[in-house]
């Protein structure tokens, strides 16, 4: 029995990757399919190895036909917080506790949107921006810039050494339907997601000079949230009905891609305020249809 790698969903996340979902069909010696439940588990999850580099755990479900296995990697917890860059690769972090590996990891995340927004103001002033689109742009930027200042110390604070992401610069152009689907994610999704879990975690930290610091970062990215929303609004008065319903489709993948990384998350951290696993869910639920169909525009704006 061999079970091969059929598809890889996209190994995006809000800057950690935290699970990698392979389907694989498995076949038998005679090149047939063969069933999913005789398929040997470890021969399945070795197929993780292929796309991580250790410290993964792997978890299996037969696929809904019942002639393959679907494999679900798990890799570093999530990183909720700003706008992640195409190509963003956050670093391995070394640090003497989770809650400061997690403000590590958040540090570069921060740090990373800077350059995501940097990217979006140079992409959209090409293609003829309204100044107004283009001053918000550049205020967000500097918004992150105060956070990853602001984060970065409180990881060091906590005992850990935060190291410079790598943010690959674009080789070139991108369309106005790649700005558009880019922004679906990382804007209207992942960092409408953050901007609710940083204002949970702005009441709820024990530690309340990352209260503090929550506070500041809940109120910038609420409006990076309404921010995305509107630059999704002008993306979409410039692309014909194909490429709008394609948009879409996007911000619905990525509803699905974000509910299973945040499957991968363990307990909760109370110092930090950040929920556990299943409270992520449950607050990603209760968003999904207004993420899915864009109808809390009007609520973030």
């Amino acid at each position: 029995m061999t079970c091969e790698p059929q598809r890889e969903y996209e190994q995006t996340s809000n800057g950690v990757l935290c699970v990698l979902v392979i389907e694989l069909p498995c076949m038998t010696d005679a090149g047939t399919l063969g069933d999913a439940a005789t398929a040997d588990a470890g021969d399945v999850c070795a197929a993780c190895s292929l796309y991580l580099d250790g410290g993964t755990s792997c978890s299996t479900l037969p696929t809904a036909d019942g002639r393959g296995v679907i494999a679900y990697c798990e890799g570093e917890a999530c990183c909720i917080g700003g706008r992640a860059p195409s190509g963003f690769l956050p670093r391995r972090v070394r640090a003497p506790n989770p809650t400061a590996a997690r403000l590590a990891r958040m540090a570069q995340l921060e740090s990373a949107s800077v350059d995501a927004f940097r990217a979006l103001h140079a992409d959209l002033a090409r293609l003829g921006a309204p100044r107004s689109l283009l001053i918000a742009i550049d205020a967000a930027a500097s918004d992150e810039v105060r956070h990853a200042r602001m984060v970065t110390r409180a990881a060091e604070r906590f005992g850990a050494r935060v190291p410079r992401a790598s943010v690959p610069r674009p080789l070139a152009a991108r369309s106005v339907e790649q700005l558009a689907s880019e922004n679906a994610e990382e804007g209207c999704v992942r960092e409408t997601f953050g901007a609710a879990i940083a204002t949970m975690q702005a009441e709820r930290a024990s530690d309340p000079r990352i209260r503090r610091m929550m506070r500041v970062i809940a109120n910038d990215e609420l409006g990076h949230a309404a921010l995305a929303w509107r630059i999704g609004r002008w993306f979409e008065a410039r692309l014909d009905s194909e490429a709008t319903v394609r948009v879409a489709n996007t911000r619905l993948g990525a509803l699905l891609r974000l509910r299973a990384e945040l499957s991968a998350e363990g307990p909760g951290d109370e110092v930090l305020g950040l929920p556990d696993a299943r409270s992520l869910r449950a607050v990603l639920d209760a968003m999904g249809k207004a993420l899915e169909t864009g109808d809390l525009t009007a609520r973030a704006a």
